[in-house]
């Protein structure tokens, strides 16, 4: 009786085991849209009983993780590539938002705009200066196996190349024929590291995410940071992102199209009136 009542639990346990994990969705991808994800699945989880846990993974690894099955959604700020669509051809990508890449200073630095010329002169000059004030200014950049470090030199129409044997980057104008000068940015990987950079050295330029940067800055009673105007825009108007904000590049969550585990009703959540809606509301732009 003993023998048939411990088997009975270990299968009951086995059962309960694999019913729980069908429940969790796991989730790799952007650092910069942590606090977006925590909000919709929780609103998910609540709606659907489905769990959305998100796991940490080398960035540029997320495609071979949702390909092979480790976890079962990516989100991602690109779409996918020709060569990924080849090894994965079951993959799924679907354009969820649009996150806008702002630029911030600290907050007694005397300049509140800069227009897009400012920004590659900044990047691409040896010792560059803020505009109309001729005072140095010092920039920081996203790691480049970040995929908001492949936006910013897109939408800016730079090149960048690692430092030998430093911390850094250097950055030139694409197509140039012209060598890497000796110009070197610092680097950095989350918006709280660059901040804490800025409160030291109040002369840097950084940026990242518009919905990472409100995200960290609202967790603190006196922020030491401002967001700059590009072109005169403002990347926040009446406290949603601005649509007029001329840096933005698209958000996609991946998924395989046999997956059965729920991962297409997360996408359709994140596509409903209600998700769009989250999405708005933690400073990203709905589709």
């Amino acid at each position: 009786m003993r023998i048939f009542i411990l088997v009975f639990a270990l299968c009951s346990f086995q059962l309960y085991a694999k019913v729980n994990k069908d429940k969790r969705l796991y989730i790799v991808g952007s650092s910069s849209v942590e606090n977006m994800l925590e909000n919709t699945a929780s609103q998910f989880d609540q709606q659907t009983g489905l769990s959305v846990v998100k796991r940490s993974v080398k960035n540029g690894d997320e495609v071979d993780d949702v390909g092979t099955e480790i976890s079962q959604l990516a989100i991602m700020s690109r779409p996918l590539t020709a060569i990924e669509l080849r090894r994965y051809p079951d993959l799924i990508q679907t354009k969820v938002a649009y996150d806008a890449i702002v630029f911030f200073t600290h907050k007694s630095t005397p300049v509140s705009n800069i227009t897009t010329n400012d920004i590659v002169n900044i990047y691409t000059q040896v010792n560059p200066k803020w505009p109309d004030i001729n005072e140095p200014v010092y920039p920081m950049s996203k790691n480049i196996e970040h995929g908001l470090h492949q936006a910013f030199t897109e939408l800016l129409g730079l090149e960048s190349s690692r430092v030998p044997s430093q911390l850094g980057m250097r950055f030139k104008q694409k197509g140039s024929i012209d060598d890497y000068n000796d110009a070197s940015v610092s680097s950095f990987g989350r918006v709280s590291q660059a901040a804490r950079k800025i409160a030291r050295k109040s002369n840097s330029i950084a940026y990242d995410s518009l919905g990472a940067y409100q995200s960290f800055v609202q967790t603190l009673a006196m922020p030491k940071t401002k967001l700059l105007a590009i072109n005169n825009i403002e990347p926040i108007q009446s406290g949603m992102a601005n649509a007029d904000y001329p840096f933005k590049r698209a958000l996609y969550i991946i998924h395989n199209k046999n997956s059965k585990l729920g991962e297409q009703k997360f996408v359709d959540f994140l596509l409903s009136a209600k998700g769009q809606e989250i999405i708005k509301q933690n400073y990203y732009y709905p589709l």
